[in-house]
């Protein structure tokens, strides 16, 4: 099973949401009499104002460092930039690279 985790791009770093998922997961590392989840394999979308995909930097660390930490196999990250207002993802081909993207884990 694949974990696709998924945010917009909040001062350089996840979303509050899906900083308190990745914090669940926790559970399954402490406690090791738990149930381990089934996930094998992650990727990360993001999507953001910034023009540049450096500023993306501080979010794919913590992508990176959680999926490691997981010892889940990284499928890949989708960063779209210069996303900011209604429609901006039309722009581009941020579309066609996220179905070929998803097509490929």
């Amino acid at each position: 099973m694949t974990n696709v985790l998924v945010s917009p791009l909040y001062f350089f770093g996840i979303s509050a949401q899906l900083k308190a998922v990745i914090d669940r997961f926790c559970a399954y590392c402490v406690d090791s009499r738990k149930k381990s989840l089934k996930v094998k394999e992650s990727a990360l979308i993001m999507c953001g104002e910034c023009d540049e995909e450096r500023f993306f930097s501080g979010a794919i660390d913590t992508y990176k460092h959680t999926a490691d930490y997981m010892k889940w196999k990284d499928r890949g990250i989708l960063i779209a930039t210069s996303v900011s207002a209604k429609g901006d993802i039309l722009q581009g081909d941020w579309l066609n690279k996220a179905q070929a993207f998803g097509t490929s884990i």
